[in-house]
């Protein structure tokens, strides 16, 4: 069941008067099924002649970095509400002020006593004008996200049915998950005997998974480290963007990390600058999500991504996919695997009246309890910039240096119409609950809606690159020209516009508008992202500002190859394609029914 979007009442009485679908999706700006960004920050306009009271501030572009600073006090405060009615109070109260922060009229002394003892406030408060209307501004995005989520929250605390088809759990509050019961655990593992480099290496070097005692202190304390992370994370190039890899551990292995380079793991690597990185070939990592499930090892790959997590948490980074998710992981895989692997002895399991998956039969495991805990806590979506800008200028909010800008923009689906447009607004998401509709929805479920009058055909012929070595297992390399200096192009007037709902069952679609107006607004160059099963492993789309990454290939047994992104320390982006390793042996069957293609 979902509850998003909030439609406009009167707009949805005057679509209900047009007769056909498509003239509906014309006025809602998408295809069929469109509809507006229904959260939209509404700023008045300097262009309302004869409203000056309603003129905006001018507004000073500020280090990302300061945003998700003010994005942690947002929700500190919010938490520290005890109950929904404080916490909706809170909010409406902060929209007001915060719209008008922004005017150009707004006078200290007519707050609010009562809001401006916040710290946040009062933080707003000391600011200059133009710093101050664009952390306001910030504020105004937080706040619409956290509206209907809070109305979400409400109406399922209201509704006794819905609450029984979510198996109670609908008042949840809006904070990090609470400490799981020990007793349904395995034995932790002392400080002594657990060593996260020991089973990186036997995983490298034996393909052995820990004992379940490590398995579980090793997820443990990687949910610890992913929690202290923002829903947004910055890094630096030279990095390398890995697709959805869904348990093929042989190609995540001999490919993926054969052609980005060793993760960089050694405690004992100084390189201090993104050209010694390079020369080095260690370079940052970038997972998009999608680890587990339809492979036969997704253990096996869970367990090195996290291992490498707590050896280089600066180095390493994962996002969520849609499948880090305890409804889509009971089904597809993820669950049976853990089971086969760490089998539990009677009374070890919940299957003595314990939770059972109702339409797989599966008893719920301990471990996949745990992993799903750690998958909660996952990041939403990166920014890939420039190592060590130098300070000489802003743009768009992101520091600059005296080379060419780079500003990339990473996440496992898409862009919703529940953040204003803005990175403000991913920065609000609640992260830390199920995946069940909303903006988290939009970031692990959408897909960018094909325009084939501007999509790259290129992709589609596998034409171009360089083989490597002639092995059996070729790697393809393909050097990609982008001028980072290059404005984000208009979109074309007769592609699909806006969003639709996504045929999927969850999220939505969005078109080629909504995907350069983001990128504008942001100051980013292209978006990369992954979700979508493509026949070359890569794909571009919308005028070449987003690309589709897949690194599973073979997927199913599709065919299809695999690919990787590989972030130049210059800037310059390489795509890597492979083909699968071991395919006759790599594929499980998994019970029917088969989910769709794309799933």
């Amino acid at each position: 069941m979902k509850f998003f979007p909030k439609w406009d009442k009167k707009k949805k009485q005057n679509d209900e008067e047009i007769s056909s679908p498509e003239e509906r999706a014309t006025k809602n700006g998408g295809g069929v099924g469109g509809l507006e960004n229904t959260i939209d920050v509404q700023l008045p306009l300097e262009s309302h002649e004869g409203q000056d009271d309603c003129c905006i501030e001018e507004v000073i572009e500020l280090p990302l970095s300061d945003i998700i600073s003010l994005s942690r006090e947002f929700r500190i405060l919010l938490c520290g509400m005890s109950d929904l009615p404080s916490k909706k109070q809170f909010v409406v109260s902060l929209k007001s002020l915060a719209s008008e922060m922004i005017k150009k009229e707004f006078a200290v002394k007519t707050v609010d006593p009562a809001i401006g003892k916040l710290p946040l406030v009062q933080r707003l408060l000391k600011e200059p004008p133009s710093v101050r209307t664009r952390l306001a501004l910030a504020v105004l995005r937080f706040c619409g996200v956290v509206e209907l989520e809070l109305e979400n929250e409400e109406l399922m605390r209201g509704t006794g049915f819905l609450e029984a088809l979510r198996g109670g759990n609908a008042t949840r509050e809006v904070q990090p998950p609470p400490a799981r019961d020990s007793s349904m655990l395995v034995k932790p593992v002392s400080r002594v005997d657990f060593s996260a480099a020991k089973i990186y290496h036997q995983l490298i070097t034996m393909n052995e998974l820990p004992s379940m005692e490590e398995m579980e202190e090793l997820i443990s304390r990687t949910t610890k480290v992913l929690r202290e992370e923002n829903n947004i994370v910055m890094l630096s190039i030279p990095c390398v963007v890995v697709g959805d890899i869904h348990g093929q551990w042989r190609d995540l292995v001999d490919s993926i990390i054969a052609a980005g380079g060793p993760l960089d793991v050694d405690k004992h690597t100084c390189l201090q600058t993104d050209e010694d990185m390079e020369v080095a070939e260690r370079r940052n990592y970038l997972f998009l999500g999608d680890y587990v499930d339809r492979g036969p090892h997704s253990l096996h790959c869970l367990a090195l991504l996290f291992a490498s997590k707590l050896l280089a948490p600066n180095r390493v980074f994962l996002l969520r996919g849609n499948h880090e998710s305890s409804e889509t992981n009971s089904k597809y895989g993820f669950l049976q695997e853990c089971s086969e692997h760490y089998p539990l002895h009677s009374g070890d399991s919940e299957s003595d009246g314990g939770s059972v998956d109702i339409e797989w039969g599966l008893p719920e495991h301990p471990l996949w309890i745990l992993a799903n805990e750690a998958f909660l806590s996952l990041p939403l979506c990166a920014i890939v910039t420039n190592s060590n800008p130098t300070p000489d200028k802003e743009k768009n909010g992101l520091s600059t240096s005296c080379r060419e800008q780079v500003a990339i923009c990473a996440m496992h689906g898409g862009l919703s119409p529940f953040i204003s447009n803005s990175l403000d607004g991913i920065l609000a998401i609640d992260r830390f609950c199920e995946i069940e509709d909303g903006p988290l929805a939009d970031l692990t479920w959408a897909d960018p809606i094909t325009t084939e009058s501007t999509d790259d055909p290129r992709e589609r012929s596998g034409d171009g690159g360089e083989k490597e070595n002639g092995q059996a297992q070729q790697l393809v390399r393909r050097c990609v020209p982008f001028n980072y200096d290059d404005p984000v192009p208009v979109p074309i007037p007769t592609v699909s516009k806006g969003y639709v709902f996504s045929a999927r069952g969850r999220g939505h679609n969005f078109g080629e508008d909504v995907t350069l107006q983001f990128l504008k607004e942001n100051g980013l160059n292209f978006i990369v992202r992954a979700h979508q099963c493509v026949h070359e492993g890569y794909q571009w789309q919308h005028q070449h500002r987003i690309l589709t990454l897949f690194s599973a290939p073979n997927y199913c047994g599709l065919g299809n190859k695999g690919a990787i992104l590989i972030l130049h320390a210059n800037g310059e982006p390489e795509l890597v394609q492979f083909e699968a390793r071991a395919s006759k042996a790599a594929l499980k069957s998994q019970p029917a029914p088969l989910p769709p293609k794309a799933f």
